[in-house]
């Protein structure tokens, strides 16, 4: 199940830089910067690059700048003026003809102690085309460029490239009362 963007965040700061994201994103594909998909844990520990099919650039962790990211990077500009601050943030590629199984994340673990609430993704397509795509608890959308899918990470959910290119998105992972600002009745 897809959601709409939350209107407490001010998503529109990136896209209305969607070129310097594709500029950073294009820079960190030729300088080779990604790494294997795996757990955040082995990622942050034992980082590999074996050309595998998913594969992603960090570039926040629990809120803070990922430890060897190129802190020049003008997307971490952008994310900082964010009005909610992700607890993870990442590039993210799929190889051509590759899928990546049906899954849920818990990324909610990034955040010490914080297992009470959900965790809001947000994808943003940087280099995608019709062949590529995301479900999520049995609904598709075909991830566009500049284009955000907002969805519960606790729901299944797979991302598909059935094109010859490679595809990226910017990965963007929110906790849930952190985009729902709580009310107080008196």
């Amino acid at each position: 199940m897809f959601l709409e963007p939350f209107p407490s965040l001010n998503h529109k700061i990136l896209t209305d830089n969607f070129y310097v994201i594709e500029r950073d994103y294009l820079w960190a594909v030729e300088n080779q910067k990604f790494v294997d998909y795996q757990g955040m844990d082995e990622m942050l520990n034992d980082p590999k690059n074996t050309g595998h099919y998913w594969q992603a650039y960090p570039l926040i962790y629990n809120k803070q700048p990922w430890p060897g990211v190129n802190l020049e990077l003008d997307t971490l500009d952008l994310i900082r003026q964010l009005s909610v601050q992700p607890i993870l943030a990442t590039f993210s590629t799929i190889a051509p003809f590759s899928n990546i199984k049906n899954h849920s994340d818990h990324d909610e673990h990034c955040i010490a102690g914080r297992t009470d609430t959900t965790v809001v993704k947000y994808h943003l397509g940087i280099v995608s085309n019709d062949q590529c795509g995301l479900v999520v608890d049995g609904e598709t959308r075909i991830v566009k460029n500049n284009e955000f899918n907002v969805f519960d990470e606790s729901y299944e959910h797979f991302a598909f490239n059935n094109s010859a290119e490679l595809r990226g998105v910017l990965i963007l992972s929110f906790l849930r009362s952190d985009l729902t600002p709580s009310s107080v009745s008196i």
